[in-house]
Parts: structure tokens; sequence; C-alpha cells
């Protein structure tokens, strides 16, 4: 009898795990409107000859009448999910909601909208058929004025002519993002292909950054979407790039010494003068961080023991990755984002400074992301991001290390 209830009282648990784990019952619903989508009708606004501000209200009041309500997006998850966040999400990483003529892809993370794309005027039918449409041999390069340039080729892959829509989307100075009513809307625009594509024919497709530099960012993420209608289908197709920037802003003694500048102009007492025993020290210092990048300010205390005889100098680091930035800009940014790395520096115990810089991994967050400085020496940083909810990745580029002292 004990057996049989030890093992009912098993089954009971594991029962409870799965209906913990795995039984969807916590409903969830969100809703998007899908922006300037309008019912039949609404030509009749134009009717309203907008001469005076009270006509122009009434012209604005009509188009809101007309307007498709909010869709509803209905979903559900377990307990666990909606206490604790572990399982399956509510809802799927994108989904399609179509209203009147005009499509949307959204974008969830875990029970909320995270962005959306809108597709006006086209009613998609399926998502990333295959066999119809192939996107590839994507690059990315600086023309003659600093301008980025991307492009990939769009190919038709079936044996029938395709009527075609190619837009590009893409992040840092290629970004188009529009807010509207708590929404990010990542914005498209229709580039450089034919409106209709032959069988086994190929279209190049390439967009032009919006400022000079391609922005500050170290790697860009595009995304090409081939819209297509073949016979009764309308399919929307899409491909996903991350390239290098290829923008080469070199980081040597003279970005050094003007983002100095920058440093000891914002300081409230004297500026911060070279000292080359320090720059030593921010050698050791560098080879020692690379060798765990993953761990913030990895090995200070057993190198500061090394290397200072006592009496040992107070010294303070700051580990700066830099990626694409100027020197003012770096400075202007660092201020803003990393409190406690500019706090280092404007500290008016110090009265010099030594640096280093070297070529090497590191951990860069992805946007959107919270998490712009770690709290302590010795954290690690993969994990610590993971936990707050940011993606990383791994890439190699230019470090200074600056060391402060007194």
């Amino acid at each position: 009898m004990k057996k049989r209830s030890f093992l009912s009282l098993g089954a009971i648990t594991a029962f409870g795990l799965i209906f913990l784990f795995a039984v969807p019952i916590v409903p969830y619903s969100v809703s998007i409107a899908i922006p300037h989508n309008y019912r039949p009708g609404v030509d009749s606004c134009n009717l309203i000859h907008v001469s005076n501000a009270t006509l122009g209200a009434q012209y604005q009041q009509c188009l809101a009448n007309y307007l498709y309500p909010p869709a509803a997006i209905n979903g559900s998850s377990t307990i666990a999910f909606k206490l604790l966040g572990l399982g399956p999400p509510p809802y799927p990483r994108e989904k399609l909601v179509t209203q009147g003529n005009d499509s949307a892809l959204v974008y969830f993370r875990g029970g909320s909208i995270e962005a959306a794309e809108n597709y006006p005027f086209f009613q998609i039918s399926s998502l990333n058929p295959p066999g119809l449409v192939i996107i590839g041999n994507a690059s990315l390069y600086l023309d003659s004025s600093n301008f980025l340039q991307f492009s990939a080729v769009v190919g038709n892959i079936s044996p029938e002519s395709i009527a075609l829509q190619v837009r590009i989307e893409g992040s840092g100075a290629f970004d188009t993002n529009n807010t509207i009513d708590g929404v990010t809307w990542m914005g498209g625009e229709s580039i450089g292909c034919p409106h209709t594509l032959a069988p086994k024919s190929t279209c190049v497709a390439s967009t032009l950054s919006l400022s000079s530099t391609g922005g500050n960012l170290t790697q860009l993420h595009f995304t090409v979407e081939a819209l297509g209608k073949i016979g009764n289908q309308r399919f929307l197709y899409q491909q996903r790039f991350v390239l290098t920037n290829p923008y080469t802003g070199q980081v040597d003694a003279e970005w050094v010494a003007a983002f100095m500048r920058s440093v000891n102009a914002a300081r409230s007492g004297a500026g911060l003068q070279e000292d080359k025993t320090l720059d030593s020290f921010a050698q050791m210092r560098f080879q020692t961080s690379i060798s765990n990048f993953t761990i913030a300010n990895y090995g200070f205390n057993v190198d500061y023991t090394k290397f200072f005889s006592p009496p040992a100098p107070q010294v303070g680091e700051t580990t700066l990755f830099v990626g694409k930035y100027l020197p003012t800009q770096y400075a202007s940014v660092l201020r803003t984002t990393a409190p406690g790395h500019w706090a280092i520096l404007m500290d008016p115990a110090y009265t010099k400074f030594g640096y280093f810089v070297g070529f090497g991994p590191t951990v860069i967050t992805r946007e959107p992301c919270a998490v712009t400085e770690f709290p302590n020496a010795g954290a690690n940083m993969t994990q610590y991001l993971t936990s707050h909810g940011c993606a990383y990745d791994i890439i190699q580029g230019p470090y200074v290390i600056i060391e402060v002292g007194s």
C-alpha cells in the first residue's frame, strides 16, 4: 500500500508539472491597427474640399470613420510562462495579419508586440513559399562619397513570370523605422527591380545609406523582401543578411589624443596627462583582457599586483570597444550611456592616463537592449546580457584600454 501511494504521488507530481509547463491555458490578446488602412467608401472623403481648419478637421474625421478597427490577435500560454517566463510563448515569432487590402507582418517578443511591417494594398496569402524566389549575393561597400551601398540579387526560380515588388529594410544609417501608437513599424522601401521578372531571370536590388559612413555600427542587418504575385497566389518572401560595416575608421594615437581632449574639456579640474608607465600597464591589461574577454576587466587585480611595486599608485581602468565612432562622437556616447566608465575618467583624484590600442574579440549587444555597461569588474558579460533578455554577438574589433592614475 505504501508503494502504491508513492507511485500515485509521483503520478500527481508529474501531471502537475505537465499542466504547469505544457498546457496552454492562459489566454493572451493583443491588438494592432494597420496605419492608413481604410474600408471601402473612403473616397467619399475627397468630396470635402479643405480650405480652412474646420474643413480640415472634418476631412480627418471622415478618414477616421473609415479606418478598420484594430485587429485582435489571440494566443495562449502555460502558467509557467505567465508567472516565470519559462516555456513556449503565447505567440509565434511572427504572424501575418490581413485586413481589407492591406497586410502586416507582426513580430512578437514573448507576450507582446515588438515591431511590425506594413504592406499597403497587398493581401498576402503565403509567407516564404518554396520554389518561387531566391535572394542572395548580398554586398555592402562604401561609395566615393563615403555612403554605404547595399545590394542583393533577386531571382525568379519558377517556370512562370512573377509580378514583383522588392523592398529593402536595414539598420543603422539605413533605418527608416517610425513609431505609430506605440508600435515600431519597420520601413522597407521599394527598390531596384522591374515590376515583372521573367522565369529563370534575376535583378539587382540596391539602396544607399541615409548618411555617410553608415552610422557607428560594426555590423548592419538587412532584410530583402520580395512581394510577388503568380497566378492567384500573392506571397511575401524574405531573406535576412548580417554584413560587416566596411567603414574603416582607424583607431590610433591620433584618435586617442582627440578623445582625451574631449575628456579633459569635460573635467572640472586639471586635465589628464599621458604617462608612459600607465601606457605599459595598459598594454599588459589588453593581453590579459582578451584572454578571457567575456569577463569584465578580467584579471585587473592580479596584473596590478604584478606590475606595480609598493607603494603602488591608485589606478582606475576603463575598457572601450569603440566600433566605428569618431573620437568626439564616442566621448558623447560614453558620457550618456556608460556613466560608470565616464566617472572614472572624470575622477579628480586621477591626474595621469595611459592607453593601449589593440584588436581583439569582444561581446556586442544587439538592439534593443537596456544594458549599456556592466555593473562591476568580474561580471560575466554573456550571462548578464542573457539574464536581462538581451541578444549579443562576439566580433573582432578595435579596443582602447585606458588606465588612469595619481
